[in-house]
């Protein structure tokens, strides 16, 4: 009995003992897997901390790096730009604005600044520009004696010859078998091409044996279209000189008269025999007239006839 007590005894003790051992090392375990995740956690703070500040302190010298490169580069603009500026090479229009104006014209594919040509106002520019003015005085023989024989204001003139110059600008006079018949507004306008703001007067007028009646309830002049004697004289004219100051226009002419190759001067002097068309030879003979004309409204009509 005694002997089993003893053993029974011994084996609660190594029981004992092998429990203690294992819970002791289950503890351990439990205090070292505890002491490493501690020491983990730490080292693992530690360096996302450090990680953190380094990622910081690279995001702050770029920034840095970037505003650099930025200064630079707006310091390198600028100077440029002065480069440009000093050289005439930017901002052209506004520099040159009192340049002369030049056009692009495009030569061989490529576009060249060329200087606009300088107008010349010779004798031959106003010609082109102006010598339609005089060349609108047209009459019949009968009233360019009338016209030439001595100097005339417009308003001297008769309002018959006034009628009778509008009436010669007429291209599209209507004919219907012997009856010639005339738009009295178409009239009216062809006038105002010559004597601008003088008033116009409807009446009576002739063009040669022409007689043209005045219809008052229709507003058209009317004529019987008969056959006149013609008149072989003609009227020889050239333009010598035309200037412009302010808003008066002169055009100087010279002008004689033509009879079977016969000329003559307006107040019947004879000139030339056989005459051969050249007037560069004569022209100190013939009678000088200036014909005078006024700005209105940017046209110029016309005001006097001075006979030199």
């Amino acid at each position: 009995m005694v002997m089993a007590k003893i053993k029974k005894e011994s084996e609660i003790e190594f029981i004992d003992k092998e429990q203690i051992i294992k819970e002791i090392k289950k503890e351990a375990k439990e205090e070292l897997l505890e002491e490493a995740k501690r020491k983990i956690d730490y080292e693992s703070k530690k360096s996302l901390e450090n990680a953190e500040k380094k990622i910081y302190k690279y995001k702050n010298f770029a920034i840095f790096k970037r505003n650099i490169l930025i200064l630079l580069f707006l310091g390198v603009i600028i100077y440029e730009t002065k480069i440009l500026y000093d050289n005439d090479l930017l901002f052209k229009e506004s520099k040159k604005d009192n340049l002369p104006v030049v056009d692009k014209v495009e030569n061989n594919n490529k576009v060249e600044d060329e200087k606009e040509p300088e107008v010349v106002k010779d004798l031959a520019w106003y010609k082109e520009n102006y010598g339609y003015l005089y060349t609108n005085i047209k009459t019949n023989l009968e009233d360019t004696y009338y016209l030439y024989k001595n100097s005339i204001k417009v308003e001297e003139i008769d309002n018959t010859v006034k009628l009778n110059m509008a009436y010669q600008l007429l291209d599209d006079k209507k004919v219907e078998g012997s009856v010639i018949s005339i738009d009295g507004n178409k009239l009216k306008d062809a006038y105002k091409k010559i004597f601008g703001d003088i008033e116009f007067k409807a009446e009576n007028f002739k063009d040669n044996c022409v007689q043209f009646i005045y219809n008052k309830d229709t507003n058209t002049y009317m004529a019987i279209d008969t056959t006149c004697k013609s008149n072989e004289n003609s009227l020889v004219t050239d333009i010598i000189n035309i200037s412009e100051k302010d808003n008066t226009l002169v055009i100087e002419v010279v002008a004689g008269i033509l009879k079977d190759k016969k000329l003559s001067n307006i107040d019947g002097v004879k000139i030339k025999d056989n005459y051969n068309n050249n007037l560069d030879e004569v022209k100190d003979k013939l009678n000088k007239y200036e014909f005078i004309y006024e700005k209105q409204e940017n046209e110029y009509y016309l005001k006097e006839i001075k006979k030199k």
